[in-house]
């Protein structure tokens, strides 16, 4: 009985683990169920947590694009309104020079001479550029802005120089410089003068006229061009002429343009070129007075014969023949009238015009001969002249019976 209780016993233990262990997997069954339908609920939580949060996103995200789209359109709208006021809007661009009187070439507005005021001008940034004549071109960076008014304050334009060397032989030459463009109109401070050797070095580029004065010497002229930063350098070598005078007889007083340089035989060196008035004097005999042409780098010769003044002259030999100013017709014979008939009587007229020595070289009677030379004594003449001067002639006076 014992045994059978104890195998009851064992029997009863044995029972009870099972249904402890099938209450053990009911209640784990029971949990894995409710963890699963927990992790179902929380999974369906979830998707439908995130079905909201997409829901939202895509709310969110559709406003934000709308706000977008609205803060784009709001952004071209007032860009457009900008452009417009921009385009519409003007300022003011003033450019002002020392010296005046510069061209300033403003984008494609019309060019304006300093002072210079471009007004309306499109806002923006432009490139001016300053010219003028003499002087060194300027580009300044220009900034328009609405209702502004850009002024850089003057600008101070650079002078365009070159040089100018003048250089003569010998020195101590007087020159001067004018414009060639100038023609008879130019102002003193355009003329530039002075003495050789000179260098002028503050001159515009372009074309110059320069005069070379030389006293006794042909002015010498000549035109140069002057370049920016460069030497012109002109160069003149004053060549004169030389002058031999001779003459019969020897110590003859030689005067140049009316000034003593000394008798002959004389050898003069370095004159001026160029016609020349020589005259020659000496005590007891005519002065003479010629032309005579120096040629610079040559001597020139000239040989004179001095004549007596008491010669008398040939009427070949005068300048000016003498005229009678007072006439006695003569008183001719009755008998000695023959009507056509001449008479000619030699004569010599002196320097104060009366005649002397007269005697017959052609006639048909004595009595004619006789009343013409009668006559001829009492006429009274202005003299025969040589170079000025009243000389003795002889002259033939005839006359002829009417």
């Amino acid at each position: 009985m014992a045994a059978a209780i104890a195998v009851m016993a064992g029997g009863g233990y044995m029972y009870f683990q099972k249904v402890e262990e099938q209450k053990r997997i009911a209640e784990q069954k029971a949990a894995a169920e409710a963890r699963a339908r927990r992790e179902a609920e929380e999974a369906a939580r979830r998707v439908a947590e995130e079905k909201r949060l997409a829901e939202e996103r895509a709310r969110q995200e559709a406003l934000e694009a709308e706000e977008a789209k609205r803060l784009a359109e709001e952004k071209e709208r007032k860009h457009r309104e900008e452009m417009e006021r921009l385009l519409n809007a003007r300022g003011a661009v003033v450019i002002v020079t020392q010296p005046e009187g510069a061209t300033v070439k403003l984008g494609n507005l019309a060019p304006m001479q300093t002072p210079a005021r471009f007004r309306d001008v499109h806002l923006g940034e432009y490139k001016a550029r300053i010219e003028l004549a003499g002087y060194e071109p300027v580009e300044i960076d220009v900034t328009v802005t609405e209702n502004g008014i850009f002024d850089p304050g003057t600008i101070y334009l650079k002078r365009q120089v070159g040089t100018l060397a003048i250089e003569t032989e010998p020195f101590s030459v007087a020159y001067e410089v004018r414009p060639a463009s100038a023609g008879l109109f130019v102002s003193s401070d355009q003329i530039r003068m002075g003495e050789t050797p000179a260098e002028i070095d503050d001159l515009s580029p372009g074309e110059y006229v320069v005069t070379l004065l030389k006293q006794g010497w042909p002015t010498y002229t000549e035109t140069v061009k002057v370049t920016k930063d460069k030497v012109f350098k002109l160069s003149h070598r004053f060549v004169g002429g030389g002058l031999k005078v001779t003459s019969e007889p020897a110590g003859v007083s030689v005067l140049v343009n009316g000034q003593p340089v000394g008798e002959t035989p004389l050898t003069l060196e370095d004159q001026a070129p160029g016609e020349v008035i020589l005259s020659f004097q000496l005590d007891g005999y005519v002065s003479k007075t010629m032309p005579q042409t120096l040629k610079a780098g040559e001597t020139t010769e000239v040989a004179v014969v001095m004549e007596a003044e008491d010669r008398v002259r040939k009427p070949s030999e005068l300048d000016e023949l003498p005229e009678p100013i007072e006439m006695v017709e003569p008183a001719m014979p009755h008998e000695a009238k023959d009507v056509g008939k001449s008479v000619v009587i030699s004569v010599t007229i002196d320097e104060n015009g009366y005649p002397s020595d007269p005697y017959v070289r052609e006639t048909y009677s004595a009595e004619a001969s006789r009343a013409c030379m009668d006559a001829v004594m009492e006429w009274r003449f202005k003299p025969g002249l040589i170079e000025g001067r009243p000389v003795k002639t002889r002259v033939a006076i005839p006359f002829i019976v009417r």
